[in-house]
């Protein structure tokens, strides 16, 4: 890989602290870059002479793109989220832009068509979550925008790790998403951390201006995940009922845990997931294994594992 460093948002989150290591092992010689709001997440990494932890707001352009000019910045792992991420997002574009440093850039979306005019039709048509409906933006503003970079955008499904966004089933037996019934594919964060350094690795010779859509064909209804999640902990786990009440509920929790405006967008996403459901085609996972280099992680074994491996945290985490 060219001289230069690789700047890694979300460092401390669920993709991020897989996505470290990772690339540690994997291109030995390269530094890391970590911009954070807060460098006590990131402390372990403080005695590694081949990272740096910034401590700064991503949403400062000005600090951004001078991140990029003092380290030289060649590649950036770009993973945003939060009510003001489309602003963010556009104005860190912008700051990779005016660098000169930035040559490729990996972008998290999500899992569908985003870019086509019968895939924009159907998001805007039947998506109402904005952060949702921002990365179409985004997508489109790499496609067109004419950037000095090359780029690829990784698009997820849903999280093996959002089951532990809800914790009431550890508790009261009750899994609090109403997943419905078609369906949606579930996917690792290990897997986008392992194709985000395909991707990295790559720098857009052979992944330039493509989409990697990440996660399994299967695609796992509110009666799967019951099922999969009652075996695991020993007990029978309910799901909570798709029908007003339940989505009201749920909607509630969901505000209690991250506040009006959060909580309204993630109800509003997983209602359409239940409705439609959520996957992938079968071309869309060939590819996936052909960049993985293997099957995708089982949400199976996902479950098993958070079962035996977080509850305990997670009940320290709610306590």
């Amino acid at each position: 890989m060219a001289a230069g460093s690789i700047l890694v948002t979300a460092a401390s989150g669920n993709i991020g602290t897989r996505l470290i290591p990772l690339l540690l092992s994997t291109l030995p010689s390269t530094r890391l870059i970590l911009p954070t709001s807060s460098a006590a997440k990131l402390a372990k990494y403080g005695s590694n002479s081949r990272i740096s932890i910034e401590e700064g707001s991503i949403k400062d352009p000005y600090w951004l793109g001078q991140l990029c000019v003092t380290h030289s910045v060649s590649t950036v792992f770009l993973n945003l989220t939060g009510t003001d991420e489309l602003f963010t997002t556009m104005n860190a574009l912008d700051s990779f832009r005016r660098s000169g440093t930035v040559k490729h850039l990996v972008y998290v979306s999500g899992a569908g068509d985003w870019t086509s005019p019968a895939g924009i039709k159907t998001l805007i048509t039947r998506h109402t979550a904005g952060h949702v409906l921002m990365k179409t933006i985004v997508e489109q503003k790499l496609q067109h925008g004419g950037f000095p970079f090359s780029w690829t955008v990784l698009g997820p499904t849903l999280f093996f790790d959002n089951d532990l966004s809800f914790p009431d089933f550890l508790q009261s037996n009750l899994y609090d998403i109403p997943l419905g019934s078609i369906g949606i594919s579930r996917v690792s964060c290990a897997d986008i951390a392992l194709a985000a350094v395909k991707a990295i690795e790559d720098r857009g010779k052979t992944l330039g201006s493509k989409k990697i859509t990440i996660g399994s064909l299967h695609k796992y209804t509110d009666a799967d995940t019951a099922a999969l999640w009652s075996k695991a902990l020993g007990r029978e786990v309910h799901v909570r009922p798709v029908d007003e009440e339940g989505w009201k509920a749920f909607e509630m929790a969901t505000v209690a845990r991250a506040g009006k405006v959060w909580g309204r967008d993630i109800a509003l996403m997983y209602r359409v997931f239940s409705e439609d459901g959520w996957g992938m085609s079968e071309e869309e996972y060939a590819f996936q294994v052909q960049v993985l280099g293997k099957e995708p992680d089982r949400y199976e074994d996902g479950v098993i594992q958070m079962a035996n491996g977080e509850v305990e945290k997670l009940d320290k985490r709610y306590a």
